[in-house]
């Protein structure tokens, strides 16, 4: 088949790929949820459901720099599902601790004035849960690596011992 032709799926296919995709997905089956997402968005019949599906399947599987790509490309369209994908980036970004990066891009989200006001008070609760969490990883990062100073695994070859040697 030539490079330019465009492959035609039928509608009943079409209605069957997204079934099965929201079937396995609902299952927890992310790899088979992924694989009938990726079809049909190679036959270029994807819709807002469809990536969103394809989302949920790339986060649960752990493929968090394939789903901000997606993300970002999505919201860089600033159509009517860009606080959809907002939300999903920002929950992304939640839940792999990357509370700095959160917060900036909350703080540019919450200085519009033509912000929804549902969105708003999401984006400000969210904010705040990134701070308090941003502090408590903090310290459990600085405590895990002063536990790990003070077990010898500090500075290579160092001691306690040898310090007063």
């Amino acid at each position: 088949m030539a490079q330019n032709e465009k492959v035609i799926l039928f509608p009943k296919w079409k209605a069957n790929l997204e079934e099965e995709g929201l079937r396995f997905l609902k299952a927890a089956d992310y790899k088979e949820a992924l694989d009938r997402f990726n079809q049909l968005i190679a036959y270029h019949v994807a819709n807002d459901d469809i990536i969103t599906g394809k989302l949920i399947c790339l986060m649960e599987l752990g493929m968090y720099d394939e789903a901000e790509e997606i993300c970002l490309s999505e919201m860089e369209q600033m159509n009517k599902s860009y606080y959809q994908y907002a939300h999903i980036y920002f929950t992304m970004l939640f839940q792999t601790n990357q509370y700095d990066v959160l917060m900036e891009k909350l703080d540019y989200e919450l200085s519009f004035a033509g912000l929804p006001e549902n969105e708003k008070q999401q984006f400000q609760q969210l904010y705040e849960m990134s701070a308090a969490m941003k502090i408590d990883f903090d310290e459990k990062k600085k405590h895990c690596l002063h536990s790990r100073f003070e077990r010898g695994g500090g500075r290579r070859g160092y001691s306690k011992t040898m310090a007063y040697n």
